[in-house]
């Protein structure tokens, strides 16, 4: 007999307040070594120089950026701005300039973020990670450029570069986010604050990583909850100090949600037989963000942080025979195989053969 989806949220919340007796202890990540690894990383403040720009020389203002900032000064007009439509670059500059909405919000970003030092040391980090993990093969970043787009990116990649959109890290509470209507739900906003910069950069790369790799093994549940598993396993290996509540864009409590409910959460997906379908609509709401009412439902990307899950154990199994079988052979060496390995599997059942869910 079928659960229904209000009788499986009663028993997650069973489990969870049952389990809660115990001490929490936040699940380990796979932590490599990168001491010896450093990473040559800028962070341009685009944004002050594009809005202190001297709106009566427009063309003189854009000479000077290009000096500063190179060819990012055209991405981020024609390909970030103006969605790659092509029109001149004065006079595409000049529409954003005169947007009184543009000018105030840079100023909120000025007062919010003088400078970006708290943030350096964590995103080199982040990005010695990515070296050991990928090389130069994937997001051969050089230059993080900051700017403002009024609410429209808050990350971007483009070949060498990668764009940060301030203007999305304001705070929850940050008034205008409640006016923009992809901003405006409690699930989204929480995750708009300095805290998640880095972890914003480290989603752009880990969405190219999985690109690079792979593409959905089918349009079934689980093909698309590895998928999207698969970018939270590389955002996790790229800051294994961090919180999952920041890799994930859970609540703490949602964590504690789906850790304390694996085994119930894993079932729940067969009983309904949702694994193998192929219908978006029943399994969206589990392999994106969304809302979450403990009373009623899962959490929105519960199945993807499942899936992470998954991944994850497939790629400590690959990596403890990859060193008992290449004694000789570095780890970095190992876990750059293991990493090309796992993002380019494409059949489910690799993963889930021998995935057992983890018991807290």
């Amino acid at each position: 007999m079928k659960l229904s989806k209000n009788i499986t949220a009663l028993l997650f919340l069973l489990l969870f307040f049952s389990a809660c007796t115990k001490t929490y202890k936040p699940r380990p990540k796979y932590k490599a070594n990168v001491t010896d690894l450093k990473a040559d990383v800028e962070i341009a403040r685009f944004d002050l120089d594009f809005f202190s720009m001297d709106t009566a020389d427009i063309a003189g203002g854009l000479e000077k950026l290009k000096a500063k900032h190179g060819n990012f000064v055209e991405t981020f007009l024609v390909d970030i701005v103006n969605d790659r439509r092509p029109l001149p670059l004065d006079q595409i500059a000049k529409v954003l300039l005169s947007i009184p909405e543009a000018i105030q919000l840079e100023d909120s970003i000025k007062k919010a973020f003088p400078d970006l030092k708290f943030a350096e040391k964590e995103i080199k980090q982040m990005m010695a990670y990515k070296i050991h993990f990928f090389g130069e093969k994937i997001s051969p970043v050089k230059k993080i450029f900051t700017f403002n787009t009024l609410y429209k990116y808050g990350t971007t990649t483009h070949e060498d570069v990668l764009g940060l959109g301030l203007d999305f890290f304001l705070g929850e509470n940050h008034v205008p986010y409640f006016s923009v209507e992809m901003l405006r739900p409690q699930y989204k906003r929480r995750t708009l604050t300095k805290e998640h910069i880095t972890a914003s950069l480290a989603s752009a790369i880990a969405d190219n990583a999985v690109s690079y790799y792979s593409k959905a093994g089918g349009s079934k549940m689980i093909d698309m909850m590895l998928h999207e598993g698969k970018k939270f396993y590389v955002k996790a290996c790229l800051m294994p100090e961090t919180a999952d509540s920041i890799i994930y864009n859970f609540s703490d409590y949602q964590i504690k949600y789906c850790e304390y409910g694996e085994t119930a959460l894993w079932e729940h997906l067969g009983k309904e037989n949702l694994l193998f379908s192929s219908k978006k609509s029943d399994f969206q709401k589990y392999v994106s963000e969304g809302p979450f009412n403990p009373k009623l439902d899962l959490p929105g990307n519960s199945a993807s942080w499942l899936g992470a899950q998954m991944v994850a154990q497939a790629a400590g199994r690959l990596r403890k025979e990859m060193k008992a079988n290449n004694p000789n052979q570095s780890i970095r060496e190992i876990d750059r195989k293991v990493m090309e390995i796992i993002l380019k599997e494409s059949n489910s059942q690799f993963f889930m053969q021998k995935y057992k869910p983890t018991k807290p």
